[in-house]
């Protein structure tokens, strides 16, 4: 019991750190595997938050929690933590500001299993591919790291830098990105992602 609450919780902190004073509201609490609680405010272009706990079963304990602030153009958020299981304790955080030409960093990483202990970061400018994390590494057992997916919505060549893809922008697309890294900077968001803001303001700078 004191688990569920802890990871309800940190759960509800988290998404309502995205909602503002909007006129719609709507909830709903229960759900066949544990608990569910979901929070939409705005509708498509306002806020969206969605929380859900599971404390129990083969798995062990797992928790999801998912805000979006703005709609196609604005800031995205998700995190994923898993706890027990055969794969041990996992953990997945994925952030996007600017929507498809905006800024998106991905982290994620993996301690147990057979696989040891791995970490993999993406970053990505922009909308299109973008090239892949690389793979973490090996503690002990057999196989690689996990090496969990890329950094979302890159462009320009592959293994391109992010100071390279953004000077690659128009400068409308520049403005635009600075603009977002502002609010990503002062908002207390993602680490990977506040750095990767930090880096393109000082390019921008010069």
């Amino acid at each position: 019991m004191r688990k569920k609450a802890f990871v309800l919780s940190v759960g509800l902190i988290t998404s309502l750190t995205f909602i503002p004073s909007t006129p719609g509201f709507a909830q709903s609490v229960g759900g066949n595997g544990g608990l569910n609680v979901g929070v939409s405010l705005g509708g498509s272009r306002g806020v969206n938050a969605n929380v859900g706990a599971s404390l129990g079963g083969s798995r062990g304990v797992s928790a999801d929690v998912d805000a979006s602030v703005g709609g196609s153009r604005g800031v995205n958020t998700s995190a994923t933590a898993s706890v027990g299981g055969s794969r041990g304790v996992n953990a997945n955080a994925n952030a996007s500001a600017g929507g498809s030409r905006g800024l998106n960093a991905n982290v994620s990483a993996n301690a147990g299993g057979g696989s040891g202990v791995g970490l993999d970061v993406g970053l990505g400018i922009g909308g299109g591919s973008s090239g892949g994390g690389g793979g973490g590494p090996d503690n002990g057992g057999g196989g690689g790291g996990p090496g969990a997916g890329g950094g979302a919505g890159g462009i320009g060549n592959p293994g391109q830098t992010p100071i390279a893809a953004f000077n690659a922008m128009s400068p409308n697309e520049r403005r635009t990105v600075l603009k977002r890294c502002r609010d990503v900077v002062n908002g207390g968001y993602d680490r990977g992602l506040v750095a990767l803001c930090r880096i393109l303001q000082s390019n921008a700078s010069r």
